[in-house]
């Protein structure tokens, strides 16, 4: 996957979508983006750093001889771990939050909604990788991001602007 003749299909909806954001990014009535240059090229790298992490993913996912649960469970521990670590070795930087324990905040069911919602993402993108490709995982996060705009607009008064 994907045929050959197919592949430049694939590509439209991230040409499309690349396209979508230079409109949105001008300002007509300044004549220029809306944001300081630097600000587009830190973009551009972000961008070109997520490219690399992906195809690698994807690589490490399809050709290694460790099962995806494997991998999957050696991430997540080493994130917690990481995590924990971090916690207790670098000190709070707001002395006004000095107190604030590891697990405060998470009494929330909508906290814990969100963290659980994180892990099968995480999940889920591994399996993408595994059984079909990147370029299908763009489509997809491409295509989340406007199911989300439209929601936020209908539920949560987001305030689209063009």
């Amino acid at each position: 996957w994907p045929p050959h003749h197919q592949a430049p299909l694939l590509n439209a909806p991230q040409v499309l979508q690349m396209i979508g954001i230079i409109i949105v990014q001008h300002d007509p009535c300044r004549g220029h983006g809306r944001y300081p240059l630097r600000v587009y090229g830190l973009m551009a790298f972000s961008v070109g750093i997520t490219a690399v992490c992906t195809v690698r993913n994807e690589y490490i996912v399809k050709h290694y001889r460790i099962a995806l649960h494997v991998q999957n469970s050696v991430l997540y521990a080493s994130g917690a771990a990481l995590n924990v670590t971090a916690f207790f070795l670098v000190s709070n930087p707001s002395s006004a939050q000095a107190g604030l324990g590891f697990f405060d905040g998470y009494d929330s069911p909508l906290a814990v909604a969100v963290v659980a919602c994180n892990t099968l993402i995480g999940i889920a993108i591994n399996l993408v990788y595994k059984y079909a490709d990147a370029v299908l995982k763009c489509i997809a996060t491409d295509c989340t991001a406007v199911v989300l705009c439209i929601i936020s607009a209908i539920f949560f008064n987001l305030r689209t602007s063009l």
